[in-house]
């Protein structure tokens, strides 16, 4: 048989009831500061991944376009080489012509 009054049990039954509060309490506040601090590294996660991605693409465009102007530049290229070659022919044949007119003049 418990020797305490009525008072001093309702009191008891405060304080524990309180107690428990506060605990329940923390123990949000911690679970809110955990899931703020996942938060924060999954969008840091997040962000890197991004990053990483925009470094990649970057790197992937900076490659297409060394592989393009490549490309171009051995268009370019051949194009005067067939050019030159074009002019040597024409000249050959220039001189070709010059000589026969001149086999035929004789």
């Amino acid at each position: 048989m418990s020797h305490l009054t009525p008072v001093e049990r309702a009191r008891n039954a405060h304080v524990m009831l309180t107690t428990a509060e506060k605990a329940r309490s923390t123990h949000v506040m911690f679970a809110t500061v955990e899931r703020a601090r996942n938060a924060h590294v999954m969008c840091a996660t997040a962000e890197q991944s991004r990053s990483t991605h925009v470094m990649f693409a970057t790197v992937e465009k900076a490659r297409s376009t060394h592989v393009m102007l490549a490309t171009v530049e051995r268009a370019r290229n051949a194009h005067v080489m067939f050019a030159t070659v074009e002019k040597a022919r024409s000249t050959h044949v220039m001189f070709a012509t010059v000589e026969k007119a001149r086999s035929t003049h004789v």
